[in-house]
């Protein structure tokens, strides 16, 4: 086999290469994908949490975004957890 015959089929090989890469490449025609979540700030769930760093005894509130109702959670004196309801503040006080 002739020098000139072996760079011929590694020419056409490497040929072949690049245009079956460019073929097979090609992004499907499928439907593209919505992005997982829309660019900005994350979505707020139902409730919401915030810690109360001043109080020594690791208390935090729970808030229901819905509804506007809040509750506290702290260590009572006994050491267990304590639940207390602060109430909404969109609703009317009893007096």
């Amino acid at each position: 086999m002739s020098v000139r015959l072996a760079v011929s089929f590694a020419a056409a090989a490497v040929l072949g290469v690049l245009v079956a890469g460019a073929y097979f490449g090609q992004p499907s025609a499928a439907q593209d994908l919505p992005p997982l979540r829309p660019p900005g700030p994350a979505a707020v769930g139902r409730y919401q949490m915030m810690p109360l760093p001043e109080d020594k005894s690791v208390a935090f509130i729970v808030m229901d975004t819905a509804t506007g109702q809040c509750w506290k959670n702290y260590l009572g004196a006994g050491g267990e957890r304590v639940w207390q309801d602060l109430g909404s503040p969109t609703a009317p006080r009893k007096r």
